[in-house]
């Protein structure tokens, strides 16, 4: 669905044109490195393993992650305008009237297996432990992105998508959190 209303917003936690080949040609992830929010750790570690979904838009995503974030009990003043930012951008990107929103803090791995999702694209970035791992089809090779990294996936739903890459969620070591933000459609 195409952005509805009179809001205009531009793409501003990426350059859109970093994310070209990725929408239209034959690669099925994008990784893009960016340094992560100063003191994460410590608002984490004082969270509780919670979760956090909503359906966001450009007009109520500021909003929906203050939301967020307080139920998450994350007192960490960047992290929502952080997290905001890479909402409208991704729906500026994508073209989007909502997307769907998760925050979790979780002491486990979610997801051990390899695998590829049933939506168009998703964004992955962790804040906070161990990130995102990732493996071509073609090779053995176990990668992971880096702490602060934004993780661009192509879906089964993606017209261009080939199946050329798996992700899984990381091993998360006893006594510790991962903070981790997805966003998708």
């Amino acid at each position: 669905m195409p952005i509805v209303g009179s809001v205009s917003q531009s793409v501003t936690a990426w350059n859109s044109t970093e994310l070209t080949e990725l929408k239209s040609g034959s690669a099925d992830i994008l990784v893009l490195e960016r340094a992560n929010l100063p003191n994460m750790v410590e608002a984490v570690r004082l969270a509780p393993i919670a979760e956090y979904r909503a359906q966001v838009t450009l007009r109520n995503a500021a909003t929906k992650i203050e939301l967020g974030v307080s139920e998450l009990k994350l007192a960490n003043s960047g992290f929502a305008d952080d997290v905001t930012s890479l909402v409208r951008s991704f729906v500026t990107e994508f073209d989007r009237s909502s997307v769907s929103l998760r925050i979790e803090i979780v002491n486990t791995q979610s997801c051990p297996k390899f695998h590829c999702d049933n939506v168009y694209i998703r964004l992955v970035t962790t804040y906070v432990g161990p990130c995102t791992e990732y493996q071509y089809a073609e090779e053995s090779e176990v990668r992971v992105a880096g702490l602060g990294s934004l993780v661009f996936l192509k879906g089964h739903k993606h017209p261009t998508h080939r199946d050329s890459v798996y992700h899984r969620s990381p091993a998360v070591p006893p006594g510790t959190k991962r903070l981790c933000v997805v966003i998708d459609f």
